[in-house]
Formats: C-alpha cells, structure tokens, sequence
C-alpha cells in the first residue's frame, strides 16, 4: 500500500515490530486489539465482521522502512507472488544483539538493536492507494468476456467474476473493450454471471466478446476488505458480514494486473470504542 499526497506533510515515527512476524514495506499496520500495543506494531489483517467489530483493529499506519544495515527482501516463500523488502522480529537476547542496524530516530537510543519499522501514521483524512488483487498478490481480478449480447445498456452475461455480488449496489463493473469500453457503473444484482446496473451504457447493443471486470467496491462509501498481511485490497471477498468502512476517491481497472483504489479509512477504524 502507498501513502498518497505530499509525504513530506505526514508524521513518520520509529516503531518497533511485534514478536517474531515478518514486515513488509508498504504494509498496513495496527496497534493490538486489546489496546496495549504488545511490544510494537502489528500487520492489520483481514477485517471480521461489519466494519471489523469482531478484531475492533486499530489502524495506525503503513510501513515506510526498516532500520536493517543490510535490507533483506521476501522471495515469494512466504507471501505468494510478492517480493519487496522485508524484516523479521526478533526478541531473544542473542537475536537482539546479532542484528547489524541504524537509523532509528526519535524516542529511540541509537544504540539499541531491537527490530524497528518507519512508519507513516494515517488518520480518516489520509488517503491511501493498493492495489486489487484475488486471491494472492498480484493475481489479477477477473477478466470477464460477454458471452450474450444486450439491446439495453444495462446488463451484460459473463463467465464468473471473483465474488459473489450483493443486490444493494456495493461493486463496481468497468468495460474494457468494445462499443462501451472504458465507462464503470455500479452494479445492483447478486449473480456472479449476469451483472446489471441502472444508468445506461451508452452503446445500444453490448456485443459477444467485449470484456469487462468487476470488483466489490464502489465510489463513495463502500465495503472493503485486505488481505492477511495487510498489502493488497482483496477482490474476492463478497462485499457483505466481513468489512472494513471505506470512502472510496477512485477506482481504476484500466489494465489488467494493474488495477488499483485510492480510498480512506472511516474515523472508527482509528478507535476502539466502537460497537
């Protein structure tokens, strides 16, 4: 995940990393759910429940660097499809004191060796660009092709999109080729096959073999759900039960692979009193 605006306006502070996990740069990260924070931060995972009133997680920021000597990066082995930079938390003494490090500011001593991540802080202002990804990182959503034509302009039939949809409008479909290709509209049907919408597209006969994808969020307030390590937004996920509260600014599905959303967190996933 990526920070948006002018980066050189957000508070950055050195926290340590929690237990023996592994970090990523640009992965979202919380304070512990029961408020004391355990050693450090910790990675924000997959939301549970409406607006993720089961984990009540508490959003803190996005990881922005590490304060190794030497970076060390993930391979794959353990996040499928991701490799970026990473560090591992120790905590035995003999671990502590085998690490070659610098860089940490702040509260911080120079010399103590303890595992520590940079960190951007966000709040419900902070706008924050990721990626979509189904299934694992940097798998692609979807591409859906038309299988049956339409005279309207407000549906099309498809092979399988990744989710399963919700009739209340919370997804999005965008047209990448053919007559109605780069237009988006929301969607308000719960077939996975036959997506359909109330505005329009502005050709009057959608053909066989124009392509489409489609993804479980919307512009505006929406329902959005990450991944386990808290890098990507999950595409897979039924925008319903299970969510984190969004304001989604922008959506885009131009290219395959390449699909992404600008969004921000709602107030209440900065706090832990909440129902």
């Amino acid at each position: 995940m990526e920070v948006m605006g002018d980066t050189s306006k957000l508070e950055q502070v050195w926290r340590p990393v929690d237990g023996t996990d592994k970090y990523y740069l640009g992965q979202l990260v919380k304070t512990a759910a029961d408020g004391t924070g355990g050693d450090g931060v910790v990675v924000a995972t997959t939301a549970s429940g409406a607006a993720d009133t089961s984990n009540k997680q508490i959003i803190e920021g996005v990881i922005n660097g590490f304060n190794d000597v030497t970076p060390t990066y993930e391979d794959g082995s353990d996040v499928t499809g991701f490799n970026g930079q990473e560090l591992e938390g120790v905590v035995t003494q003999t671990d502590i004191n085998a690490r070659n490090w610098f860089g940490q500011e702040g509260m911080w001593s120079k010399g103590d060796p303890s595992p520590m991540a940079e960190v951007f802080l966000i709040d419900s202002a902070t706008w924050i660009k990721a990626s979509l990804f189904a299934t694992s990182f940097g798998t692609a959503p979807a591409l859906l092709t038309s299988t049956a034509g339409n005279a309207n302009g407000l549906t099309v039939t498809t092979n399988a999109c990744d989710f399963t949809p919700v009739t209340d409008g919370r997804q999005t479909i965008y047209a990448r080729t053919g007559a109605n290709a780069t237009q988006y509209r929301v969607t308000d049907d719960n077939s996975t096959t036959v997506a359909t919408w109330d505005r329009a597209m502005r050709a009057t006969t959608a053909a066989t073999g124009e392509t489409y994808v489609r993804v479980p969020l919307q512009q505006g307030w929406s329902f959005m759900n990450i991944d386990t390590e808290g890098l990507y937004v999950e595409v897979d996920d039924t925008p319903a039960t299970n969510y984190f509260l969004v304001y989604v600014r922008e959506l885009n599905l131009k290219e395959a692979g390449k699909e992404f959303v600008v969004f921000r967190f709602a107030p209440l996933h900065f706090d832990e009193l909440r129902a």
